[in-house]
């Protein structure tokens, strides 16, 4: 007796495409959660590094009597980099993995073995001597003791993603506040200011772009980048430390 095989049937053009809807839906639904995760982790290692960075800045201050990392107009814009160095493993924190400039920082820093080049760059009233430019008031301080409110302080910044490769090595305030407010904010995120929407993600949730930011107690912060620029519109000197 002959037994015949039961039949396969063939699957059709209509369920192929339910089954390609099906699987574009659950796609859909999985990428958002997906880059949330890649978003979070990237800002966990980017908080991570700032806070490196300031540790060893930190140090290189009590090392020298409470005086702060000092950077010349006319040093070479890695100095502060270089002397940080002598006072913590820094070298693998210096690029953020959010930093669109990336991986043209790792291949400058691969091809000048002798350069670094970094993600983040330091407050110049915590770096250099700033005078007001009317009551030749002391703005800037020399020494972390100087300041009043180490916790509202900040220290280091994200680089703007303007600034190039390798960029600069702290940031130049003078101006920005200048009107109009338009041109003080264009002038807060260009090639010498910093990025305060490192991280956005506005496809995925409704909160406003951020980045991280050091302050001068220790702590690393995340601040939106709606609260940098009304701090800009309402001529708020944010950079400036309370004395």
């Amino acid at each position: 007796m002959i037994q015949h095989q039961p039949s396969r049937r063939a699957i059709t053009l209509v369920e192929l495409l339910v089954i390609i809807a099906i699987i574009g839906l659950l796609l859909a639904l999985l990428l958002p959660a997906v880059m949330r995760l890649r978003t979070l982790a990237e800002e966990q290692e980017d908080r991570e590094q700032l806070r490196v960075l300031g540790h060893a800045w930190m140090a290189y201050a009590r090392a020298h009597q409470g005086k702060t990392l000092q950077h010349n107009n006319g040093a070479p814009f890695d100095a502060w980099l270089k002397k940080l160095s002598g006072y913590g493993d820094i070298n693998d924190y210096l690029v953020s993995p959010a930093d669109v400039n990336r991986k043209e920082r790792l291949a400058y820093m691969k091809d000048n073995p002798d350069r670094l080049c970094t993600s983040f760059v330091l407050n110049p009233y915590f770096c250099s001597t700033i005078k007001d430019p009317v009551t030749k008031r002391e703005l800037s301080c020399e020494r972390i003791s100087e300041c009043t409110s180490l916790s509202t302080a900040i220290a280091i910044l994200p680089v703007s993603s303007q600034a190039g490769v390798p960029g600069p090595g702290y940031i130049t305030p003078i101006g920005w506040m200048a009107p109009p407010v338009s041109m003080a904010w264009n002038r807060t995120i260009g090639v010498t200011g910093i990025q305060p929407d490192r991280f956005s993600s506005p496809a995925i949730d409704s909160v406003p772009g951020r980045a991280n930011y050091f302050f001068a107690d220790g702590h690393v912060e995340s601040i939106t980048a709606d609260q940098i620029k009304h701090w800009i519109n309402t001529n708020k000197q944010f950079l400036i430390p309370q004395r």
